[in-house]
């Protein structure tokens, strides 16, 4: 397993939401989606240093932060309030047990998953995966591939437009896509094929 990009950079979502504007732009564009929504419970799948799981949580709604990555959870732990409840561990993991003292039994209201599926071996199942963990949905966010960067070394994979909504209708009966600068972002309910 390569070194963790926490060790190496620390917490940097929290720097970046103020020095880079397309993060922002794709910070901004998740919590606009939420606002939207009742208040509930929303597993973070990937949350890294809990930057996004702060953001939601402060809009009222519960929030579960899981990542493998031991350092990225420490570094969320330490910067975020503490009613948050976070996990260093797989979302597999997550699946096979109940999510924690004061949090919902499973399945949670709502799942997000931004910017891991590039990260993950197998994208379906871990879509499917997040699906079965929630009532309502599963909010995917993925970086457009950009050919004149060569992409982060780290990625299992890169997607484009048709990729991730092929992915995303294999995954869900019902699917709402759209793109803000160089994220696709979207929105799936019902199951689809499991």
């Amino acid at each position: 397993m390569p070194e963790s990009k926490y060790l190496k950079y620390g917490a940097y979502h929290w720097k970046a939401y103020e020095n880079d504007a397309d993060y922002r732009a794709h910070v901004d564009t998740v919590k606009r989606f939420f606002r939207s929504m009742t208040k509930g419970w929303l597993l973070d799948a990937g949350c890294g240093d809990g930057f996004i799981s702060e953001q939601i949580s402060q809009m009222g709604f519960r929030v579960v932060g899981i990542d493998p990555d031991a350092e990225a959870v420490r570094l969320a732990r330490e910067r975020c309030n503490p009613g948050i409840e976070f996990a260093a561990e797989a979302l597999e993991d997550s699946a096979k047990r109940n999510s924690g003292p004061g949090c919902p039994a499973e399945p949670f209201d709502y799942v997000l998953m931004s910017d891991v599926l590039e990260y993950v071996a197998d994208d379906l199942a871990f879509l499917r995966m997040g699906a079965r963990l929630s009532k309502a949905g599963v909010l995917a966010t993925v970086q457009v591939i950009d050919p004149s960067n060569p992409g982060n070394g780290e990625r299992v994979r890169e997607y484009d437009e048709p990729r991730f909504t092929e992915l995303m209708v294999t995954a869900f009966k019902n699917v709402f896509m759209f793109k803000v600068g160089a994220h696709l972002y979207a929105w799936g309910a019902g199951r689809r094929g499991d």
